[in-house]
């Protein structure tokens, strides 16, 4: 009996020239952040633990924390196999209507 959801042979279909420079840009990202969020260097430090210490290390790990919230999204939604959805196309459209009328009936207006 073949699993029709899960189908693994998808993961060599990916754009992995795309994944390796996201993750580039990630890691940018997190040095960009870290040095925006440092306090003032004096330019007397002289060991990587005396940089270490002015960084905002709790900022450094909320980037890094939404980035595996990301990834892990990313690879949770190329695990199914998109012709399994062809079975619930009428629960998903249903669903989001009714998404789409609790906007309407639920929102407030705005100037």
């Amino acid at each position: 009996m073949k699993n029709r959801f899960i189908d693994f042979k998808l993961f060599k279909y990916l754009d992995w020239p795309l994944i390796v420079m996201l993750f580039g840009i990630v890691t940018i990202g997190i040095f960009a952040v870290a040095n925006a969020t440092a306090s003032l260097f004096t330019g007397e430090e002289n060991t990587i633990s005396e940089i270490v210490a002015n960084l905002d290390v709790s900022t450094i790990r909320l980037q890094i924390l939404w980035f595996l919230i990301g990834l892990t999204a990313m690879i949770i939604m190329t695990i199914p196999d998109y012709t399994s959805i062809c079975d619930f196309y009428i629960w998903i459209y249903g669903v989001n209507i009714l998404i789409l009328i609790a906007v309407v009936l639920l929102s407030s207006e705005t100037r």
